[in-house]
């Protein structure tokens, strides 16, 4: 038998298809092999580990509510008013208080109630 390109092909077609086909029957014969895993023991390592991480995350005691204090009412003078020399203002000092328009300075209200300031 001569050699020529023909026939060269033709055998490593041949090569090419045989090893082909022996790639996934080799695939197929390691997946076999492996042992299955039992569900039975993977059910279980799942509710085991739920378990454990519920206790780990339970919640504690809370404790009781602090007890409430009474706090005297302190009376405090107002602020009075202090001018600024014009060479010392800057801008961030153009603001200045006019005067209260809805809420006089010492207006009382009842508990609750409910105001608006001008």
């Amino acid at each position: 038998m001569k050699l020529n390109t023909k026939n060269l092909i033709v055998i490593f077609g041949i090569l090419g298809l045989c090893m082909l086909a022996a790639f996934p029957i080799s695939v197929l014969a390691f997946q076999s092999s492996q042992p299955k895993p039992d569900p039975q023991a993977t059910v279980q390592a799942m509710v085991t580990q739920t378990v454990i991480a519920l206790t780990f995350n339970a919640p504690t005691q809370t404790p009781p509510p602090p007890t409430p204090t009474v706090v005297p009412v302190t009376q405090t003078t107002a602020p009075t008013a202090t001018t600024v020399p014009a060479t010392a203002a800057s801008y961030c000092d153009w603001v200045a208080f006019v005067k209260d328009v809805t809420v006089p300075d010492g207006t009382t209200f009842a508990p609750g109630e409910t105001f608006t300031k001008t």
